[in-house]
């Protein structure tokens, strides 16, 4: 056998490799939520996306944010559910673009807010009450659960929130951050409205256990994105599949009560970027 031909055998291996490798889509989805509710929600849409696609959809969730842009640098996911901040992480670490957004039925629009909140019994009443108490952050590259909290914080006091409050923790998941504040493990935390909102409609609290002491400006909603190596037949196939995806699916489109999906383009979250850029994360 010459060295042509075996040359040859061996990139038609790797060519035969890849097409495996891709007889299958992996879709990332940050821990906004428990994982298990998370799963059960999304589980609809995995279905339409295989459907749509014609090839096997599986769903990776990783224990926090950082775990999900980790997978898609090395090529492990291909296209995921971002919030604004990871979003812009993936972008710069594993070269993600957007391709869709969610927009809530509700309010039309595909931008929420962030929440501190307290219980409803609690003496405080106002944000500068909070100064030395304890409060449950999400995630450092949470969003709405870490970069937008840290920017009000240092909007308002001129401090940075370790400094500002008694003790700083991270929950993990919005889920966790508003059930520290309702079993009193700590005096407020944060929460996208939204997923808040979740919550009460899955019967996991009650509104009125809760207050809200200060909401955020909007906030850009969370990106459905992809790794741009993909390529943009693939980015265009999967912004026709979302923004139609109300059309096949009846009710909720997982998180939050979405009634359906645009198209989203990475100059909705350079206000985000600039909160980064200033060292909020």
């Amino acid at each position: 056998m010459t060295m042509t031909i075996k040359r040859l055998m061996v990139l038609l291996a790797g060519l035969l490799f890849m097409a495996s490798a891709q007889a299958q889509y992996t879709f990332g989805v940050i821990p906004a939520e428990n994982n298990e509710e998370a799963a059960a929600r999304f589980e609809p849409l995995r279905k339409d996306l295989e459907q749509q696609l014609g090839k096997r959809v599986r769903v990776f969730f990783a224990t926090d944010y950082s775990g999900i842009i980790e997978a898609m640098r090395r090529g492990r996911v291909d296209f995921a559910w971002f919030g604004a901040t990871s979003g812009l992480l993936a972008h710069q670490e594993a070269g993600a673009v957007p391709f869709a957004v969610g927009v809530s039925r509700e309010t039309g629009s595909a931008e929420y807010f962030s929440h501190f909140i307290v219980r409803a019994d609690s003496p405080i009443q106002t944000f500068e009450e909070l100064k030395g108490k304890n409060i449950a952050f999400v995630d450092p590259a949470s969003t709405s659960g870490g970069v937008v909290p840290t920017y009000e914080v240092l909007r308002k006091t001129g401090q940075m929130p370790e400094d500002f409050f008694g003790r700083l923790q991270f929950a993990g998941t919005h889920d966790a951050s508003v059930m520290a504040v309702r079993n009193g493990s700590v005096d407020g935390g944060v929460v996208a409205d939204f997923l808040f909102d979740a919550m009460v409609a899955r019967g996991l609290i009650k509104r009125e256990e809760f207050r809200v002491i200060l909401a955020s400006d909007p906030v850009p909603g969370p990106p459905m994105m992809i790794r741009a190596a993909l390529g943009d037949e693939l980015r265009a196939r999967l912004t026709e599949i979302m923004t139609t995806v109300h059309e096949r699916i009846d009710g909720p489109i997982h998180m939050g009560n979405m009634s359906h999906y645009r198209a989203a383009d990475l100059s909705e979250y350079m206000g985000i970027k600039e909160m980064m850029d200033m060292g909020l994360l």
